[in-house]
């Protein structure tokens, strides 16, 4: 892939004995929300770290473990009692936390949550006052899913030390997502007092403001992020996507040019993204050049390809998109976006069969892929199949009752299957979704 996470286990290995090594050298005692748990916060302050949250936030995970309450995660920290240990003991019992920690690391970073928490887990019962641990099993919480044992795990860390930036930032963003915007905002803005120069703090609030309108304090949050980390491309983003449903052709243009002169001078860094803007305002001449750029920069990687082959599809030149798209899938063959546009490729080249293959694939892997199955119910309407054709899109309006595409595509089923009645009622609710949808609205007038 073109950027990802990079800790490996052996770096998560020497990250988890530099965090425990002062509980280890003061085995008498630790004192929580101290040295340790700050050194934690700078560690941790990594783009890579950032990166494989968003990975596991997407995974798939398995339903192997339980999700604890609010209260138990916040107690589960909580010492017994027990007799008075030995330094031999402690030091043992320290040991062991290290160990037990890297190997939470180690699973976390790759993906293995039900593990990473039960290592944690142990951590917490063992070293309750070390903040990392506390910080790190949150972050195993809310990329499982379990908010509430998260938001628990993070407050709990932030009470061992009150400077953890990233348990603060994690905290902001589970809050507001949980549509306790007020709370959010309190803690974004404390962060941003004691931050002021931090591109993800920045970004991170600007993202909380854009939620309201066209609030200025956004886009001003947003450009301070990327002067402060011209390549920083959740706030490069952030501001795109609101320009682009609020400001001006003038603003994006601006951003446009100062984004590519940054990208120039930092190679790599932005090229997919630049030129995704300039295919959005279709100066297509100029998305390729950026696009080509990006793949030459990283040969073996898949995006640039991808990026290529949809801008081919665009602009009506399947056969050009299928030679990048065959590639690209080639370099990542578990992609179901790549699949499906190369699937789009062969349909659109005339080859229904072989496109079906790919669709079929694709929902294999996920079942609710939209785009997938509606193509598959073109696939069954060029070969004349009308009653799969239906079949597919029934169920694509079964999951995606609200997609106007769905009901526009079953418009034209029933019409080829000379169901007016059924025709019109679809191609109506298409509209009634989307009244700017131009292919029902010219169906609509046809009927």
């Amino acid at each position: 892939m073109r950027r990802g996470n990079s800790r490996t286990p052996a770096a998560a290995l020497a990250m988890a004995a530099a965090l425990l090594a002062a509980a280890v050298a003061g085995c008498t005692q630790v004192k929580p929300g101290k040295a340790a748990a700050r050194s934690t916060d700078e560690a941790l302050s990594t783009p890579a770290r950032a990166g494989a949250d968003s990975a596991h936030a997407a995974a798939p995970l398995p339903a192997a473990l339980p999700a604890p309450s609010a209260a138990a995660a916040a107690s589960s920290s909580a010492p017994a009692a027990t007799r008075a240990l030995s330094p031999a003991e402690l030091a043992s019992r320290l040991q062991s936390a290290e160990t037990r920690f890297g190997a939470g690391m180690e699973a976390y970073y790759a993906g293995d949550l039900d593990r990473a928490i039960a290592e944690f887990r142990a951590v917490v019962r063992a070293r309750p006052f070390l903040a990392a641990a506390h910080l790190f099993l949150a972050r195993s919480y809310r990329a499982r899913g379990w908010r509430d044992a998260a938001i628990a795990g993070f407050e709990k860390a932030i009470e061992l030390d009150t400077t953890d930036r990233e348990a603060r930032l994690a905290l902001a963003e589970l809050l507001d997502e949980s549509g306790q915007r007020d709370a959010a905002l309190a803690l974004y803005e404390r962060l941003g007092a004691s931050f002021p120069n931090d591109p993800r703090v920045l970004t991170a609030l600007a993202l909380h403001h854009s939620k309201n309108g066209r609030d200025p304090r956004a886009a001003l949050l947003f450009r301070k992020a990327l002067a402060l980390a011209p390549d920083h491309l959740p706030a490069f983003r952030g501001l795109v996507d609101f320009l682009a449903s609020k400001g001006t052709p003038a603003e994006i243009g601006e951003l446009v040019e100062t984004t590519a002169a940054a990208a120039r001078r930092r190679p790599g860094a932005l090229d997919l993204e630049v030129g995704d803007v300039y295919a959005q305002r279709e100066q297509y001449k100029d998305a390729l050049e950026w696009y080509r750029r990006a793949g030459s920069l990283e040969p073996y990687s898949a995006g640039s390809y991808e990026k290529i082959g949809d801008l081919w599809l665009r602009l009506g030149r399947a056969r050009d998109a299928l030679a990048y798209l065959r590639t690209g899938l080639d370099y990542n063959p578990g992609s179901t976006s790549l699949r499906t546009r190369l699937a789009d490729a062969y349909r659109e080249t005339g080859d229904p069969r072989l496109a079906a293959l790919h669709y079929r694939r694709v929902l294999h892997e996920d079942p609710r892929a939209v785009s997938a199955r509606l193509g598959l119910a073109d696939c069954y309407l060029a070969e004349d199949d009308l009653g799969p054709a239906l079949g597919e899109l029934a169920r694509a309006r079964t999951l995606h009752p609200d997609h106007p595409g769905v009901h526009d595509r079953l418009g034209l089923a029933y019409r080829r299957g000379e169901d007016p009645r059924a025709a019109v009622a679809e191609f109506r609710r298409a509209l009634e979704l989307d009244p700017n949808h131009f292919a029902a609205a010219m169906a609509l007038q046809g009927k």
